[in-house]
């Protein structure tokens, strides 16, 4: 043998000896890994069971109690209703038997224990197993316990859930009146008293339980839920109906008697005053939601009439200044009827009617201003229709001439009354034709005194004014709407109720105001105004 062969025998079996020692090397490491993985496994399984057995400890223990428990509340009912003995018997029973299985289940945890203690994982394994039967017999029989309670237990627990959470309520109601006493004297010791009879009827819920009328509890239930919403609403805004009742609406009310002079409005105030006084009496029979509407009715009422008199009196100041207009128009129609009267009777309805609606509009009360003045202006037509068809009619005849200054004069009356019109809004076509009258009447009507002349403007003319006088009506029919509108919303409490409603409608309002002041036209403020509250969701 030579020496390459020896030296290549020597490195083969240096290889050989270098596996076998990393074979055995791997052999050993993982029968450590799984000694130590072994023992890892049984101490979380050891700790684990440990954990259990003591939690099923307690909850045993707990069981107990809540049974017992369920056993006296049983008994008491049994008490003072026969039909509860046999209920209670069976419950007896069934926790006699729960009890027994109670024990056994405990002596077997606690060999279980011993036997952890010892680190003796099989026995540890079976013994668990052996429990889980044990305590699927005992849930079993709970169950079965539980049922049987059930007949009296849901209904405890309502009332003892609903007793407890209202009589905080009723606490905390207590500690309110209290310290809003001096803000709401007024109303305190009546809310007190409704606080009081509450936590009555809560004690009469309460000592229901005790006798098993647990479905009679129901409607109680019900009829307290009720009453505490609405003591709530009326406690909550007790300073709110303070103010409104002790001193908003009686220093508006006393306030308006005091400065009105025109009887038929004080009377009206008064009418108000007395539903007033009538709630505030007796406002302690209403529920929350109706002392809230008679509330709100009143200060309707009050802002209805407050504003109809700012209307009233601007109506009657605009009245006044066109009052001798007025008479000059029943004087003019008065010479014409004496004209026709000397030929036909015809017209005499008509203008006895005028005259009668002429000496009406001398009444000095404002509220029937502004009817007599619409009376006069409708009788004004009337006469006018009539005596117009009279005319024309006696002109067919040949009976009467009719002279057309008559009609000159008419016109020049209602132009006047027409141009200075407090009612006459500003707009476009409006301003090109009160323009376009003006001009025809300064350059025609007031300058030619010739028929000729005036007939080439005149149909124009009459077209105008009868155009103008058409938008006065309609300006102050809106300017009505309007006022009606602001009146609704300032006495509408839940539309105002928070700051930001109110500062919004303010700032709106003004801005309405300021564009009345610019071009008069009610009708635009009018549909302005509609669109706010339709925006804000205050109308559909």
């Amino acid at each position: 043998m030579n020496n390459d062969q020896v030296s290549s025998a020597v490195n083969s079996g240096s290889n050989n000896l270098a596996l076998i020692l990393f074979i055995i090397f791997m052999i050993v490491a993982v029968f450590l890994i799984l000694f130590i993985s072994t023992a890892l496994f049984r101490n979380i399984y050891f700790k684990k069971n440990t954990i259990f057995l003591e939690n099923l400890k307690v909850q045993l223990q707990r069981d107990a109690t809540k049974n017992k428990d369920a056993i006296q509340k049983c008994a008491i009912l049994a008490k003072n209703e026969k039909t509860f003995e046999p209920i209670c018997d069976s419950l007896k029973v069934k926790n006699t038997d729960i009890t027994t299985m109670k024990d056994n289940i405990l002596q077997h945890s606690f060999k279980i224990k011993s036997i952890i203690e010892e680190k003796k994982w099989l026995k540890a394994f079976k013994g668990k197993q052996e429990l889980k039967k044990l305590l699927l017999d005992y849930s079993k029989e709970k169950a079965n316990f539980n049922k049987i309670a059930e007949q009296f237990e849901i209904g405890w627990k309502i009332i003892d859930d609903v007793f407890t959470n209202y009589l905080e309520i009723v606490d905390y109601y207590k500690d309110i009146l209290n310290k809003n006493k001096v803000i709401t004297s007024n109303l305190n010791a009546e809310l007190l008293d409704k606080v009081q009879k509450l936590a009555k009827r809560l004690s009469e819920l309460d000592n229901s339980k005790y006798k098993g009328q647990f479905s009679q509890a129901d409607k109680k239930i019900d009829e307290l839920r009720s009453r505490l919403a609405d003591l709530n609403n009326l406690i909550l805004g007790a300073s709110r109906i303070e103010y409104y009742l002790y001193n908003s609406l009686p220093n508006k009310l006393n306030n308006a008697i005091k400065k009105e002079k025109q009887d038929k409005i004080v009377q009206e105030y008064k009418k108000i005053n007395q539903v007033l006084d009538e709630v505030t009496k007796n406002w302690t029979n209403y529920d929350s939601e109706k002392l809230a509407s008679n509330i709100k009715l009143i200060y309707m009422e009050y802002w209805k009439v407050f504003h109809n008199v700012i209307l009233l009196q601007k109506i009657d100041k605009f009245l006044k200044s066109i009052a001798k207009d007025l008479n000059l128009v029943y004087s003019n129609r008065k010479k014409l009827y004496n004209e026709v009267a000397k030929v036909t009777s015809k017209l005499n309805k008509a203008y006895f009617n005028l005259e009668a609606k002429a000496k009406a509009l001398n009444s000095n009360k404002i509220l029937d201003v502004k009817k007599n003045t619409q009376d006069f202006i409708q009788a004004t037509k009337d006469f006018d229709i009539a005596y117009t068809n009279i005319k024309l009619e006696l002109y067919r005849n040949g009976k009467v001439k009719i002279e057309r200054e008559n009609s000159i004069k008419k016109a020049i009356e209602i132009y006047f009354n027409v141009v200075e019109n407090d009612f006459l809004y500003e707009d476009e076509i409006i301003t090109r034709i009160k323009a376009e009258i003006i001009n025809q009447y300064e350059t025609n009507i007031k300058k030619y005194k010739s028929w000729a002349k005036h007939e080439l403007v005149w149909n124009d003319f009459i077209h105008n004014l009868t155009f103008l006088t058409n938008a006065i009506a309609t300006n102050e029919k809106y300017y009505q709407m309007y006022s009606e509108i602001c009146i609704e919303v300032a006495s509408n409490e839940k539309f105002l109720i928070t700051n930001e409603k109110i500062n919004s409608y303010k700032e709106y309002i003004q801005q309405i105001r300021i564009q009345i002041q610019q071009n008069n036209n009610y009708k635009e403020a009018y549909n302005s105004l509609k669109r706010f509250l339709i925006k804000e969701k205050y109308v559909q």
